[in-house]
């Protein structure tokens, strides 16, 4: 009777506050900004399968604004059509704040972990072989111990008449373990096959013996998370031609690439990449 229309919009899909399946998409990144704070130690969430068509809540507005300025009335849909889950956007969530989540488990036992905070250091106890055995620890080298692994020391091998050369072992600290209020079963990962080929390419560095194979591998693995498959140690050395307080470290860099074959110019970046920041972080220098 007004010469009126109201366009009525439905909220769905966009990044509100709470949505769906209890999941509170501001808690979950405020809590990725705040991991680091004692209190904020983990964050529940829903049905991490569930899937929406998840918007960026500014485009929708402008949407809203169009439709008040259509000259009749009219049913508007407002998606991006295409739907992810609950998981995938927790990745992304935590990814904007330099956390790379892996997520084990199923069902309410699936558990998030930041697998950077686990540290390898060669710290272990003297009844361990030097050199062949490690220590897992949270944050740092010199955080809570979680676990001690590696070879028997030979002394006490020969000492207990043990007939073999090599015996393993192991010791995790439980009371070190961060407590989960939901039993963790352990699920095997989906193994993703890449439809390019890979790219192998070895480094060798003299540098300060105080860092660890451990510490060398993290530093290469962040350089680029989605490109560095893996890195793998060959070859550690000390003596001739290696100055005191140094060592020689050798290993290869395998680059998997999801969605291009590397180029030359591709390869050489990256690998320039590696020298840079594991001689501007270590002071090391690179072995011919």
């Amino acid at each position: 009777m007004f010469g009126l229309f109201l366009p009525v919009y439905q909220p769905s899909g966009r990044l509100p506050k709470k949505s769906v399946n209890g999941v509170y998409v501001k808690d979950m990144i405020e809590f990725g900004i705040n991991y680091n704070i004692p209190e904020k130690k983990y964050i529940e969430l829903g049905n991490m399968n569930a899937q929406r068509d998840w918007g960026y809540a500014k485009d929708y507005i402008e949407g809203m604004y169009l439709m008040l300025q259509a000259k009749k009335p009219d049913t508007y849909v407002l998606a991006t059509n295409r739907t992810e889950t609950v998981r995938d956007f927790v990745k992304l969530a935590f990814k904007a704040v330099g956390m790379e989540i892996e997520l084990k488990g199923e069902g309410i036992n699936e558990v998030g972990i930041d697998s950077s905070k686990i540290i390898v250091s060669n710290k272990t106890k003297k009844w361990y072989h030097p050199g062949r055995s490690g220590l897992l620890s949270l944050g740092s080298s010199s955080g809570p111990e979680l676990a001690y692994f590696g070879e028997i020391h030979p002394f006490i091998i020969k000492k207990l008449d043990l007939r073999t050369d090599n015996v393993l072992g192991f010791e995790i600290i439980l009371d070190n373990i961060p407590e989960s209020r939901k039993k963790i079963r352990e699920a095997k990962p989906q193994f993703i096959v890449s439809d390019y080929q890979k790219v192998v390419r070895d480094f060798a560095f003299v540098i300060d013996e105080k860092y660890s194979s451990g510490e060398i591998i993290s530093l290469v693995k962040k350089i680029d998370k989605e490109l560095v498959k893996n890195v793998r140690i060959f070859d550690v050395y000390q003596g001739d031609n290696i100055a005191a307080g140094k060592k020689s470290i050798a290993f290869n860099v395998t680059l998997e690439p999801k969605d291009k074959t590397l180029s030359d110019n591709d390869i050489e970046e990256v690998s320039k990449k590696i020298i840079s920041t594991v001689q501007e972080i270590t002071g090391a220098t690179l072995r011919s």
